[in-house]
């Protein structure tokens, strides 16, 4: 497996793990390339805060939001339904193993994918594999997120 750090500028590796891990818990994240600190907020929170307070019990509506401080910022969504289904075929398509890649892919061919998937590489030898793919994969994403941005706002 191609180590994605390598590419990513020391200053930012940091910044763009902690990015990847809030976007696989479902957040919504503002970078500021400046100060490169990260706040990350529930995406529901965002789009409907009531609803997050009936759910939560939190009412998180009127706190300070760090980024709204900031000069600039970068926001980064989680990974649409699509992406994310592309990330688990190409781990598919690199398993070595011939019967686990078959299994995933009829998992990903049939109904309920993410669930099925899920169940299969949760259940294998390359469940760790799979974390470590799907981390670098939502790095890289990350890293090229804010490489355009960084040069948009330059």
């Amino acid at each position: 497996m191609k180590e994605i750090k390598e590419n990513i500028p020391e200053k930012y590796k940091q910044a763009v793990h902690e990015i990847a891990e809030s976007l696989l818990a479902g957040f919504v994240c503002f970078f500021n390339p400046d100060s490169l600190e990260v706040e990350s907020l529930p995406k529901m929170l965002l789009e409907d805060p009531e609803e997050y307070e009936s759910m939560t019990g939190e009412s998180r509506e009127n706190e300070e939001k760090k980024h709204e401080k900031w000069k600039k910022y970068i926001e980064i969504d989680p990974l649409d339904s699509s992406e994310a289904f592309r990330i688990m075929e190409n781990f598919a398509e690199q398993v070595v193993d011939q019967h686990l890649q078959n299994k995933l892919i009829t998992a990903l061919n049939n109904r309920k994918p993410f669930a099925n998937f899920k169940m299969v590489v949760e259940g294998s030898e390359y469940r760790e594999h799979w974390f470590q793919f799907r981390q670098q994969a939502y790095e890289r994403h990350v890293w090229d997120l804010i490489q355009m941005d960084i040069e948009e706002l330059n």
